[in-house]
């Protein structure tokens, strides 16, 4: 399992995290014999503007408009030249490691808005993984994702890494989020790809969060009718609640850890590691320098909608993560329809009684509830669900 980048393309502006950026793209490019193109914008109009609005503010010597064509002028030659040899500069100990590496090298000196140059020259260039510090020349103490980074992270159309250090050599496995979706299973596949050309190991971690549900059940019984919420009997529910959705989460999240390591097959040593939390927060807390050298996640989630630029989990940690990131484009379609846990009860019957007994099981612990009946009933050797056996499961659960 191999990396497989054709276009390497990595953005440079001379700063820390640059010339980190500089040494993952020479490892990427080397490791897939990729092309390399070396990108650095200049904004020589963003400062000619500013110069034009300063210009009401210069010594009343300067106010007639003969001078103020020189000073323009003046200007934009000490500007315009002066950025272009600069950009040179950031691309030449690029140029010259490429060139000991045999590495096919391009270069770009585009002027204009950053991020947008930078995202404009990844399309033209067919960039397939796109590579920029996490922080560049205008970061503060308190920056965490400089503001150039962030943008081209949202309308990258490619893999794009996020880097914070330099690339490591067997210092800590590859981690990988997967959360059951197809563009997880995608970014499991590059992150073992990516483990290999690092010589490291491979962790897949997946975070479930039984919490929100809780949450979401306290909400439901605050704000339904009495009549309702005596209906429901939300006291027995809230004890099937931790006894089915905590559980059934955990089975569900397992599940989709072992569906990732079957689509892996063969590869770098495998971990896996099964987290409760917000999935983010999870992801950044395990990201330890040493322990991991590398988190990997997918564009989007299993939530995913059309109209969202990129996932919120995959945002956050791009933004907070203390290592590198990278954040993985498309999708990867499982091998087979589903994990284990996950296969169809065909052949299971509910009697219609039980049936209706289950639908007032609030909506969305039902799935839960019902996968922990058809369990007890499986585990007394019968295959179908009735009334008698739903109210001993009941009473069993605490429902």
């Amino acid at each position: 399992m191999n990396l497989d980048y054709r276009n390497v393309l990595v953005a440079l502006d001379g700063s820390q995290w640059s010339k980190w950026a500089e040494e993952w793209a020479v490892h990427v490019a080397t490791c897939c014999r990729a092309v390399l193109h070396g990108l650095h914008v200049y904004a020589a109009r963003m400062h000619r503007t500013r110069f034009e609005q300063m210009e009401p503010g210069l010594p009343e010597a300067y106010q007639q408009e003969t001078e103020l064509r020189k000073l323009r002028g003046t200007h934009d030659q000490l500007i315009g030249d002066g950025l272009k040899l600069i950009s040179d500069s950031y691309l030449r100990d690029l140029h010259r490691k490429a060139q000991l590496g045999g590495i096919n090298f391009r270069t770009a000196l585009p002027e204009g808005k950053h991020y947008v140059e930078i995202l404009r020259h990844a399309r033209k260039a067919k960039a397939d993984l796109l590579i920029l510090g996490a922080k560049g020349l205008g970061a503060s103490e308190m920056t965490q994702l400089g503001s150039v980074a962030e943008r081209v992270l949202m309308g990258a159309p490619c893999d794009i890494l996020i880097v914070r250090s330099v690339p490591p050599e067997r210092l800590g496995a590859v981690m990988v989020g997967v959360d059951g979706s197809e563009f997880a299973l995608r970014a499991v596949l590059r992150g073992a790809a990516w483990a290999q050309s690092l010589g490291a190991g491979l962790r897949l971690v997946s975070v479930y969060d039984p919490e929100f549900h809780t949450g979401v059940f306290r909400t439901i019984a605050q704000v339904l009718p009495e009549d309702t919420a005596a209906r429901f009997d939300f006291r027995s529910q809230e004890r099937l609640h931790d006894e089915i959705i905590d559980h059934g989460l955990a089975q569900l999240y397992r599940s989709y850890l072992e569906q990732a390591a079957v689509e892996l097959n063969e590869g770098p040593a495998l971990e896996t590691e099964l987290l409760r939390g917000k999935p983010f927060q999870a992801l950044v807390e395990e990201a330890l320098p040493g322990r991991a050298s590398l988190i990997v996640v997918g564009r989007h989630g299993a939530h995913h909608e059309r109209a969202s630029l990129i996932g919120s989990n995959a945002l956050a940690v791009a933004r907070y993560a203390p290592i590198s990131v990278l954040v993985t484009a498309g999708r990867h379609r499982a091998r087979r329809s589903g994990p284990k846990a996950l296969a169809s009860d065909q052949g299971l019957l509910w009697e219609p009684e039980a049936e209706e007994r289950l639908q007032r099981v609030p909506a969305f612990a039902r799935r839960m509830a019902k996968r922990a009946i058809e369990r007890y009933v499986r585990e007394r050797g019968l295959d179908r669900v009735t009334l008698e056996v739903y109210l001993e499961a009941k009473e069993r659960f605490g429902m």
